[in-house]
């Protein structure tokens, strides 16, 4: 499934079940989250982006960490990104619902 994405390479099976994939799957899935919220909900789409940049960014304390996930944006990106997960799994055919079964598994 992943081979016919594009997200491995035909050789990479072993370091896949292996676990050393896992990050770049789930980068992938990242990557198509943006463009998915600016087409179903772009109202949300400037919030998501400054909020994720906030938590990416370098050198947060403890403090600061917990003051994000206490956030009330966190809870509505976390929302969201669970309204893009199912869409994946049950709205974006076939090969997308058996790759995202990798991510759930992992």
């Amino acid at each position: 499934m992943c081979i016919e994405t594009g997200i491995i390479t035909e050789g990479s099976v072993n370091r896949v079940m292996d676990g050393e994939i896992y990050n770049r799957v789930h980068k992938s899935t990242y990557e198509v989250f943006i463009p998915w919220l600016e087409n179903t909900q772009p109202d949300k789409t400037q919030k998501v982006t400054a909020f994720l940049a906030e938590v990416t960014e370098e050198g947060q304390d403890e403090w600061q960490c917990n003051s994000l996930l206490e956030n009330q944006s966190f809870t509505e990106v976390q929302t969201l990104w669970e309204q893009f997960q199912d869409h994946l799994r049950h709205d974006n055919g076939g090969l997308s619902s058996l790759c995202m079964s990798y991510v759930y598994i992992i």
